[in-house]
């Protein structure tokens, strides 16, 4: 598993899921993105996910995430990208809560995001996104409003949701290029 703060980083979260993908209040359009910020694979095997309020989810098998790699955790998967690791029942809050990655006993990122300025606002339906160009160390520089945005991608690659699942960043909020 990861070891120390900061080698898995929460890049992007979708909290908020526009109307009837929002599953009527039970998140299941929800997710968030990490990445391995390491020079090795790490296995998020026996990791906790959660968020602000119980339950949480003990990743139960090998989730291996290789160096530089992007990976969407998912409740229930309802999205255009398919999800490495689906989390089960915990609910992001669309005012505001966090996201949190445990590996045994050391907190490896956490986001505590609002819905209220100095956060993106009128997230219905997009994801906030880490800007690339926030400053280093990234695990540490995500709990600041000012180095999130909106996601303003629409791409046909993901005609239901505004974000970029599994895909890296843009300063602008902009749709990378689909590999």
């Amino acid at each position: 598993p990861p070891k120390n703060a900061g080698d898995v980083t929460i890049t992007e979260v979708l909290y908020n899921a526009s109307g009837s993908v929002e599953g009527a209040g039970t998140g299941n359009a929800e997710w968030f993105e990490i990445l391995n910020r390491t020079n090795a694979t790490v296995n998020l095997k026996g990791c906790i996910i959660g968020d602000s309020a119980a339950p949480t989810y003990t990743i139960p098998g090998d989730a291996l995430l290789a160096p530089g790699e992007y990976a969407v955790i998912a409740n229930a998967g309802a999205l255009v990208v398919t999800p490495k690791l689906v989390f089960g029942t915990i609910l992001l809050g669309n005012t505001g809560d966090a996201v949190k990655l445990t590996c045994y006993t050391t907190l490896i990122d956490s986001v505590a995001y609002l819905n209220t300025n100095p956060w993106p606002m009128s997230t219905d339906g997009k994801s906030i996104q880490l800007k690339p160009s926030a400053p280093a160390p990234w695990h540490t520089s995500n709990d600041t409003a000012s180095n999130w945005i909106l996601s303003s991608c629409t791409s046909s690659a993901f005609p239901t949701t505004f974000g970029t699942p599994g895909l890296a960043n843009t300063d602008s909020g902009a749709c990378p290029a689909v590999p």
